[in-house]
């Protein structure tokens, strides 16, 4: 009899723990799709068409609201703000100066464009891509601040900026989407550095068709209270005069950088370029980073990716015709 009693018991036990599991496994399935329904929403959210044209006046009303939420976030004492621009090279030379600021013990935000494998590529801290949850969860806190006019890029720079104040970064680089002068980012009043890559032709329709049209939209980030304003050597000539009437009106010198002597680029002249340009820019803000590697962690999938094809190395082919030229 008491035999019995223990196999009822250990049965009783058995089940009450199945149904338990099952419980826990239904509650975390549904917590999970859950989760990945918000994610969802957040994209969807993020990725709509403004609801409101872009006139004009938009420009205005852009820059004033984000210098606005700027400040609600972070105060009238914020983190310092490396502000990059240019054609070609951007998302190369940011996550250089990223990987020197993390490589010097600082707390970095970097906020870049466009992804290549997923949305929270944009948005990163150290040297990780915001998490999906908090993507998401940020996106639903943020939501009703987001403004009718913005546009895809705007509500990622809404949420960016808010993850940065959370994360309490001690700098931010910040690239620029199109442009300069009236891109989303250049709500940004003192930068410590504005940095300008190579530029050349593109976004025509919006910038203007030659290459001075270009760089004086590109060259609106210069302010005057930047403590460095950095271009290459190699600029465009045409370009580089439109760069330096800003850099005089501002009243800041445009330096140019010589292209890095680092082992680790002496293989792409454009990597050495926008090396170059970060270390200028590091060395400018009077950090020492001669015994720093800029390139670990740097890993930039589609950017100068060796990939076999054929059993033959190759590069991914995410680049312009003057990058593919100035490689080869």
């Amino acid at each position: 009899m008491a035999s019995n009693r223990t196999v009822y018991a250990i049965s009783a036990v058995i089940v009450a723990t199945a149904t338990m599991y099952g419980i826990c496994h239904r509650k975390q399935r549904a917590q999970q799709l859950s989760d990945e329904e918000s994610y969802a929403r957040a994209l969807s959210l993020l990725g709509a068409a403004p609801m409101m044209a872009q006139a004009d006046h938009v420009h205005d009303l852009r820059r004033a609201w984000f210098v606005a939420w700027h400040r609600k976030l972070f105060g009238d004492k914020g983190p310092k703000i490396i502000h990059v621009a240019g054609t070609n090279g951007k998302g190369t030379t940011c996550n250089l100066l990223r990987n020197a600021l993390v490589g010097l013990g600082y707390n970095v935000g970097l906020f870049s464009s466009p992804h290549l494998h997923s949305p929270c590529e944009r948005i990163q801290v150290g040297v990780q891509s915001v998490p999906w949850r908090t993507l998401a969860a940020l996106t639903e806190r943020h939501a009703l601040d987001m403004q009718p006019w913005m546009v895809p890029f705007d509500r990622f720079l809404v949420v960016a900026l808010a993850h940065f104040a959370s994360i309490q970064c001690d700098y931010i680089v910040l690239e620029t989407g199109i442009g300069g002068l009236y891109d989303s980012t250049n709500y940004v009043e003192q930068p410590v550095a504005c940095v300008i890559t190579s530029i050349s032709f593109d976004h025509c329709g919006l910038l203007g068709h030659t290459i001075a049209e270009i760089a004086r939209q590109k060259a609106g980030i210069i302010k005057p209270s930047c403590e460095v304003a950095v271009t290459s050597m190699k600029q465009n000539p045409l370009a580089l005069s439109e760069l330096q009437a800003a850099a005089t009106v501002a009243g800041v010198t445009l330096q140019q950088a010589e292209p890095s002597m680092r082992p680790q680029f002496s293989l792409s002249p454009l990597d050495a370029e926008n090396a170059g340009l970060a270390e200028a820019t590091l060395e400018g803000l009077g950090m020492n980073i001669a015994s720093l590697d800029l390139s670990a962690p740097y890993r930039w999938p589609g950017r100068f990716e060796e990939m076999k094809v054929n059993g033959q190395v190759t590069l991914a082919p995410f680049l312009a015709a003057e990058e593919i030229q100035g490689f080869v």
